[in-house]
């Protein structure tokens, strides 16, 4: 039984054509959404939503722990919060309509930026006189954040993440009612998917998260564009958001988002180049040819030690190299 939601509400009888998933979708991709019904209805809007729910996710899985690091502990802090916050705004979608909720999307994600850039590049302590213990990593003091407290860190960006999703939820949820189940659900999916698939060739091309904001402010964008204000006031707080992205970058030293990682290489001046990964130092590069003069003394020595077991195998066409290191 389909609830009143669920119901043509224009009385018509459903043939089976519309409204069948593959039809549906079909005239998504066609580009006749709005001929696709004669009540307005727009698959795309319901693909779009479910495309932006995933890619957001994914986003903030990987930008979040890169610059927090007590948020990296929690692997599952961000989906946590998604489903919640998705979960929430399909609720309040069902109560009443609220036009300023979907809107609201572009300023709460800058209000994450803005948190994410204040507690940013500190170092977790770890516990004592406790069981469980979080391993200390090298970063930069920020005092700020060992004043409030890891609890409260971690609450401010679930909270601000759930926050994040309840626009789109909330959209997502307004878009259901007007499919039948199955429709609904086969839209959603393929929204979901096409979110996994767009991110993770961006991810795989090293693009990096200023970018994901400008793709993903694009689609949501889309989404509001029948108000010329909205459109243009999303427009320029997404493209604020990714400016924060980028300038998030800057300053010290050569930045790159592998698939999986941020990583960066110090630019400062010495006998090695330290790396970070997610802003917590992994190891220093050294350049071990013994002809490179421009090493202190120790490391004279140390590059004669890495040598030895080659001087004693000799030279060979094939090797299995174990642990390459930074390669």
């Amino acid at each position: 039984t389909l609830s009143p939601g669920l119901e043509n509400k224009a009385g018509r009888q459903h043939t089976g054509l519309v409204d069948s998933p593959f039809c549906v979708l079909l005239a998504a991709c066609s580009g006749s959404l709005q001929n696709a019904d004669s009540d307005g209805r727009e698959p795309m809007r319901l693909c779009l939503y479910s495309f932006l729910i995933l890619f957001f996710e994914f986003a903030l899985i990987r930008y979040i722990p890169a610059h927090v690091k007590a948020t990296s502990y929690f692997a599952n802090l961000t989906i946590i919060a998604t489903f919640l916050g998705m979960g929430v705004g399909a609720i309040l979608s069902r109560r009443r309509r609220v036009d300023w909720i979907v809107p609201a999307f572009p300023f709460l994600l800058y209000v994450l930026f803005v948190c994410v850039h204040f507690f940013s590049n500190y170092q977790v302590e770890p516990f004592t006189g406790q069981r469980e213990f979080f391993w200390p990593a090298t970063g930069i003091h920020n005092v700020r954040v060992n004043a409030v407290g890891i609890f409260w860190v971690i609450t401010v960006f679930f909270i601000l993440t759930t926050g994040c999703f309840v626009p789109l939820g909330y959209g997502l949820g307004r878009e259901f009612p007007k499919y039948r189940p199955l429709v609904a659900y086969s839209l959603d999916i393929v929204g979901s998917i096409l979110g996994i698939v767009v991110f993770a060739i961006m991810s795989r091309t090293c693009l990096p998260p200023s970018s994901w904001v400008l793709i993903g402010g694009v689609v949501f964008v889309s989404l509001v564009r029948e108000k010329r204000k909205l459109l243009i006031g999303s427009a320029l707080i997404m493209i604020l958001n990714a400016s924060m992205a980028y300038f998030e970058d800057l300053g010290g030293g050569t930045v790159t988002w592998s698939p999986y990682y941020k990583i960066t290489k110090s630019d400062r001046p010495g006998p090695g180049k330290p790396i970070f990964v997610n802003d917590g130092f992994h190891q220093n590069m050294v350049d071990m040819r013994l002809d490179n003069k421009d090493r202190p003394a120790f490391f004279q020595e140390y590059a004669k030690d890495y040598h030895r077991p080659y001087s004693l195998i000799g030279h060979q066409e094939e090797v299995l190299i174990l642990g390459a290191g930074t390669g």
